[in-house]
C-alpha cells in the first residue's frame, strides 16, 4: 500500500471531461491482488486458444467408493509439458507489440487458428473445426514424441463462416459453416472446398448489419493476432465461467505501464437492448455498439510491425503531421497511460486499412471501426438471444420464491423489477450510468480503473460525426466501484461466476449473508485462478459491504450486511426458494 514501495501498483483514474488519466499523485495505491492466473499477459491479451493433451493411462483413477471426497484429478493451469499433459496455446500469444512476452515456452505455441468447437479423430490425426477463424486445424498426435512433441500441426483448411460441426472421409473434409449457412466439402490433398449453400440463395449471407456485427462479434478475423473475440469470453453470448483480469479493472505502475488490477465477472450480452445502458458501470449504450471492446482485439499499437493478415506500415494518416492535435485517447487497448500523439494517426490509419480489406474479403465492401461499431450495435439489438427457462414456474418452491422476491422486507424486486428484471428509472437512480453506490464489498482493485465509453471519448475530441442517436454524448464512470443493476433474465443460462468481480460462485452466494444457514458445500475445490479460495469447500456469502480505510485497504470492523437485499432473517429453505425462482426468471 505504500507509495515508497517501487513495486506498488496504482490506479487508472481518469478525469470526468477529457478522460485523461489524473496524474500518479491523484491515484491510489493498490495493494495485494484479489487474485491471479499465473500468466504474464492480461485484458484481451490473455486471450488465447489452448488445446489440452492427456495420457489417460497416466492417471491415477481411484475407484469409486462410499464416503470419497471428490477432488480434480488433473489441473493444467500452467504452460507445460509432462509426462501426463501438456497444454498448448496460440501460435499467435506473443506476436504482437502489446503481449506481454516470455512467460509461455516457444514450443508450446504451436495452436493455428481461433475457437476450437470439434473435432473428429482418423488414425493419428485430429481434425478440429476453428469457429473463429473459420479454418479446419489438422494436427498430428505422437506418442512416442518427447511431451512437447505430442501435437504436431500438420495443415489448415480454409473453411466457411463460422465453421462447427466436422465429418471426415479417407478424402474429404465435411464441414457445417454456422454463420455461412452452408457446408464445405473440402478435398484431403489439394484443400479446394466446394460450398453447398443452405439458406436462400437469393440474398447473401451477410447482407444485414445485424449479421455483419454477428460475425465481427463471433469472429477473430477482424483482430490484430486472429486469436481472440467478443465470443471468448462471451461464450455462447453469456459468460465463460471464470472472473479476469478485463480491462475495466487495470491498473498501473509508477511509470505508467499498465498491470494486472482486480477481476471481472463477464456480463451476459443478451438482451442488451432492453437493459441500457449496461455494463456493471452503466457506460455504454447500444448505439455506441460496444466501441472499445472491437477497439481492444485489433489494438492501434499491434500495427506497428508486420501482423497475421499483412504488411500495414507503409500506410500513414492523410492528416499533415503539423495539423495533428493531442487527442484525448482511449486507454483500454493501449498497454500504458502515455499518450501515442502524433503517431497515434498512423497507426489508427493502418488499423482502418487493415479492417477495410477483410470487411472487403468478408462483407464485399470497405468498412472502418465506425462501421463496425454500428454493425456489433444491430446485432445486439436485433433480437433478445434469450432461451426459455426449464425450471417450472408453477413450482411450489418457486411460487414461494417469488413472493419472498417481491417482499419490501427483502426488496429484491425494487432494483430488480420485472419485465427485465433490472432497474434503470429515473425513480432508483438520478445519474447518466444509473449506477448504484456500494451494494457489495469493492476491494480498491475492484474499483481501480474508469470507465469512459467510446461516445465520451468522442465527444472530448469534439467528433461530432455521429449518425445512431446524435444526441447521446457519452457516459464516464462517476464513482468507482458502484454499479448499474444487472438483469436477471435468462439467469439459469449463465455459468455461475456472478457479481462484478466475478467472485461469487452460485447465486446462494450472492445473496446470503456471511455465515448463513442457506450456506452449502461445493462438490469440488473452488479456484479462481491459482487460488483456493473457498475454506473447507463452503459458500460465501456475499450480500455484505465492507468499507475501505482511507489507505485502500478492506476495514474489516466496518462491515454492514444485508446490503444486497435483506436475507439475513430467512431460512434456509427462504434462500432456496428465491434461487429457485431466479432460475425460473425468462
Amino acid at each position: 500500500w505504500s507509495p515508497k514501495n517501487p513495486a506498488t501498483q496504482y490506479t487508472v483514474l481518469r478525469d470526468k471531461k477529457t478522460t485523461d488519466p489524473l496524474p500518479l499523485s491523484s491515484q491510489h495505491a493498490l495493494g495485494p491482488y484479489d487474485a491471479i492466473d499465473g500468466t504474464w499477459n492480461f485484458k484481451m491479451r490473455d486471450i488465447q486458444n489452448d488445446v489440452v493433451v492427456v495420457d489417460l493411462q497416466r492417471l491415477q483413477i481411484p475407484r469409486w467408493r462410499d464416503g470419497l471426497v471428490l477432488d480434480y484429478l488433473l489441473k493444467t493451469d500452467t504452460y507445460e509439458s509432462s509426462p501426463a499433459w501438456t497444454r498448448y496455446t496460440s501460435d499467435s500469444a506473443e506476436a504482437t507489440t502489446g503481449d506481454i512476452k516470455g512467460d509461455i515456452p516457444p514450443e508450446l505455441q504451436r495452436v493455428p487458428g481461433s475457437f476450437f468447437e470439434r473435432a473428429v479423430v482418423v488414425g493419428d490425426s485430429i481434425f478440429a473445426t476453428m469457429g473463429g477463424s473459420f479454418e479446419v486445424v489438422q494436427w498430428r498426435y505422437r506418442p512416442d514424441s518427447p511431451p512437447y512433441n505430442r501435437l504436431e500441426p500438420v495443415r489448415v483448411y480454409d473453411a466457411g463462416l463460422r465453421p462447427f460441426g466436422i465429418a471426415v472421409t479417407e478424402q474429404t473434409l465435411v464441414v457445417a459453416n454456422q454463420l455461412g449457412e452452408s457446408v464445405s466439402i473440402i478435398d484431403r490433398d489439394s484443400g479446394r472446398s466446394t460450398t453447398v449453400a443452405l439458406r436462400d440463395r437469393a440474398r447473401p449471407p451477410l447482407d444485414t448489419d445485424a449479421e455483419k456485427g454477428e460475425l465481427v462479434a463471433h469472429s477473430t478475423v477482424f483482430s490484430s493476432d486472429n486469436d481472440s473475440s467478443c465470443l471468448h469470453c462471451h461464450v455462447r453470448n453469456t459468460g465463460d465461467g471464470r472472473g479476469w483480469g478485463a480491462a475495466e479493472t487495470i491498473g498501473q505502475d509508477k511509470d505508467g505501464y499498465f498491470t494486472h488490477g482486480g477481476t471481472l465477472g463477464i456480463p451476459s450480452m443478451r438482451n442488451t437492448f432492453a437493459i441500457q445502458p449496461y455494463y456493471f458501470e452503466g457506460t455504454h449504450r447500444i448505439s455506441e455498439g460496444q466501441g472499445a471492446d472491437i477497439n481492444e482485439p485489433a489494438s492501434s499499437i499491434d500495427f506497428d510491425r508486420p501482423i497475421w493478415a499483412g504488411d500495414f506500415t507503409e500506410f500513414d494518416s492523410p492528416v499533415p503531421v503539423s495539423a495533428r492535435r493531442l487527442r484525448h485517447e482511449e486507454f483500454k487497448e493501449r498497454v500504458t497511460a502515455h499518450k501515442l500523439g502524433a503517431r497515434g494517426y498512423d497507426l489508427d490509419e493502418r488499423r482502418n486499412e487493415f479492417l477495410r480489406r477483410q470487411s472487403m474479403r468478408f462483407f464485399g465492401g470497405a468498412y472502418d471501426l465506425k462501421d463496425l461499431y454500428r454493425f456489433v450495435g444491430a446485432f445486439l439489438g436485433s433480437e433478445n438471444h434469450l432461451l426459455p427457462s426449464p425450471y417450472d414456474p408453477e413450482h411450489p418452491s418457486v411460487r414461494r420464491g417469488e413472493a419472498l422476491f417481491h417482499n419490501p422486507a427483502i426488496a429484491c424486486g425494487v432494483c430488480h423489477a420485472p419485465p427485465e428484471f433490472t432497474n434503470k428509472g429515473d425513480a432508483l437512480t438520478h445519474n447518466e450510468t444509473k449506477a448504484l453506490p456500494q451494494l457489495v464489498t469493492t476491494t480498491r482493485r475492484g474499483a481501480s480503473y474508469t470507465l469512459a465509453s467510446v461516445r465520451a471519448v468522442e465527444v472530448a475530441n469534439g467528433d461530432e460525426d455521429i449518425d445512431v442517436e446524435p444526441s447521446d454524448r457519452g457516459r464516464i464512470e462517476e464513482a468507482e466501484g458502484g454499479f448499474t443493476t444487472m438483469q436477471l433474465r435468462n439467469i439459469f443460462d449463465r455459468p455461475p461466476v456472478f457479481l462484478h468481480h466475478g467472485r461469487a460462485r452460485s447465486l446462494r452466494e450472492t445473496i446470503a449473508t456471511p455465515g448463513h444457514a442457506a450456506l452449502r458445500r461445493f462438490r469440488l475445490p473452488v479456484y479462481m485462478g491459482q487460488e483456493l479460495v473457498r475454506d473447507a469447500r463452503m459458500e460465501t456469502g456475499f450480500n455484505e459491504t465492507t468499507a475501505r480505510t482511507p489507505a485502500g485497504a478492506l476495514n474489516l470492523s466496518d462491515t454492514i450486511p444485508d446490503t444486497h437485499g435483506g436475507t439475513s432473517h430467512l431460512s434456509a429453505r427462504d434462500v432456496d426458494d428465491l434461487v429457485n425462482f431466479m432460475l425460473s426468471i425468462n
